[in-house]
């Protein structure tokens, strides 16, 4: 990745991107909706792997607030 491009984001990141209470987000992280990873007593979140779940979301959705 270019320098200073993270390859992941944390659930605080995902909640603020999609506007959605902490518990939405791991809700989504248990279905398996992007990959995630449990670090350091944290989750992680791939940055690809959500960010081309969110770009197909788009596609089929009105408003992403239909998350929550």
């Amino acid at each position: 990745p270019p320098r200073g491009r993270k390859k992941s984001y944390s659930v605080p990141e995902i909640q603020k991107i999609l506007k959605v209470e902490r518990h939405t987000v791991y809700k989504l992280i248990k279905e398996g909706h992007f990959k995630a990873a449990f670090i350091g007593g944290k989750w992680r979140i791939s940055r690809l792997s959500f960010d081309l779940w969110l770009d197909g979301k788009s596609k089929y959705m009105d408003g992403i607030d239909k998350l929550d």
